[in-house]
C-alpha cells in the first residue's frame, strides 16, 4: 500500500487542496532563484567538467579549491532543506539557503547584480551564443577565459619572416679574435661570406689538426697549416663541399692524390691525401656528390682528409663552415 502524502485522510476522504494563484516573486526571491541556477551550473562544472576540459583546470584551481574544500555536512543541509519545504518558508528561500550552505554562494559582496532581471537577460544572451564548457566554467567562477579552443590554440596571423640578403662573397661575416703570430699572406682567421652558396660537409670524422700554426707532424718545427685534417677510415667517401667544376687533379709526394673544385665567385675547395679520386678535370659536380675516397697517400701519418677552403684567393678556416647544422 502506498503511503499518502501530506495530511492523513479523515473519514475516508482526502481534504481538497485550496487552489492558489501563480506566486509573485519579489526581487530577493528572484535573486535567490538565479543563485540556484548559478550554483547548480557551478556544481556540474566542478564534478562533470573535469573530463571535458582537463587541460584548463589549472586556470581555475584556486577558485575550485575554495569551493570543493568547504567543510559541509550534507546530511544536515538536506535535513534542513526538508524541514523548510515541509514548513511555511517559501520554496525559493528554502532552496536558496540550501545552495548557500552547500556551494557557498552569497548574495552579498557584489557577486550578483542588484537588478535580477538584467542579470537573467544577460545570462540568457550568454547561453544563446553557444559557449563552450570552458567558457561556461570561467563565467561561473568569474575568471577571464584564455583565448583558446578545447585543446587547440587560436590561429595567430603572423607576417612571414624577413629574409636577409646574404653578404657579398668575400666580405667579413664574423671577426674572429686572434692574438697569435702574424698570419702568412693570403690567410685570415675571420669568417668570410660565401654569399648565396649552398654547401655541405665533405666528411664526418675527428679533427686531428686545426687551421693555423702547429708543430708539423712529419718535418717538425712550427709551420702554418692552411687546411683542416679530418681523420676517417680509409675508403670513406668524400663529398663535394658545394656544386662546381673540377678545376684540376694531381699527385705529389706532399699531398698524395689531390684535386680542387671551383664553386664560382672565387670560392674553391681543395682535397688531399686521397686513396682514389672519382672525378676528372672539367667534370661538373653537385653538392654532396661522392668525388673521392679517404686515404693516406703523400706525407701522411694516418688515413685522413686534408681539406682547404679559399675565398677570393684568401684561405679561411674550414671549421667555421663545417658542421653548422
Amino acid at each position: 500500500m502506498r503511503k499518502a502524502a501530506g495530511k492523513r485522510m479523515q473519514g475516508g476522504k482526502a481534504p481538497r487542496a485550496k487552489r492558489r494563484g501563480r506566486p509573485q516573486l519579489g526581487v530577493r526571491e528572484r535573486q535567490r532563484l538565479i543563485q540556484l541556477g548559478v550554483s547548480l551550473a557551478l556544481f556540474f562544472t566542478v564534478f562533470l567538467g573535469r573530463g571535458v576540459f582537463p587541460e584548463q583546470t589549472s586556470l581555475i584551481r584556486d577558485r575550485l579549491g575554495d569551493i570543493v574544500s568547504r567543510s559541509v555536512d550534507f546530511r544536515v543541509a538536506f535535513a534542513e532543506l526538508g524541514e523548510a519545504l515541509s514548513g511555511q518558508e517559501p520554496v525559493v528561500e528554502a532552496i536558496g539557503a540550501f545552495c548557500v550552505e552547500v556551494f557557498g554562494v552569497e548574495p552579498s559582496g557584489g557577486a550578483l547584480p542588484q537588478d535580477a532581471q538584467s542579470m537573467m537577460s544577460e545570462e540568457l544572451k550568454f547561453l544563446g551564443e553557444g559557449p563552450t564548457g570552458y567558457e561556461m566554467a570561467c563565467r561561473r567562477l568569474w575568471v577571464e577565459p584564455v583565448k583558446q579552443s578545447m585543446g587547440q590554440a587560436e590561429p595567430v596571423e603572423t607576417e612571414p619572416p624577413e629574409t636577409e640578403e646574404p653578404l657579398p662573397v668575400g666580405q667579413v661575416a664574423e671577426e674572429i679574435p686572434y692574438d697569435g703570430p702574424a698570419l702568412p699572406e693570403g690567410c685570415t682567421m675571420d669568417r668570410l661570406s660565401l654569399g648565396s652558396l649552398s654547401w655541405t660537409d665533405p666528411i664526418q670524422g675527428t679533427i686531428t689538426s686545426d687551421f693555423g700554426y702547429r708543430d708539423h707532424p712529419v718535418y717538425g718545427g712550427e709551420q702554418f697549416h692552411e687546411g683542416l685534417d679530418i681523420a676517417a677510415e680509409k675508403g670513406t667517401e668524400i663529398a663535394a663541399f658545394a656544386a662546381g667544376t673540377v678545376e684540376y687533379t694531381g699527385e705529389s709526394t706532399t699531398y698524395g692524390l689531390y684535386f680542387q673544385l671551383d664553386h664560382g665567385n672565387g670560392i674553391r675547395s681543395f682535397y688531399a691525401h686521397c686513396d682514389s679520386v672519382l672525378v676528372q678535370k672539367g667534370d661538373t659536380v653537385s653538392a654532396g656528390q661522392a668525388v673521392a675516397t679517404v686515404g693516406d697517400t703523400g706525407n701522411a701519418t694516418g688515413s685522413h682528409l686534408h681539406f682547404e677552403l679559399s675565398v677570393g684567393g684568401i684561405r679561411v678556416n674550414p671549421a667555421l663552415y663545417l658542421w653548422q647544422g
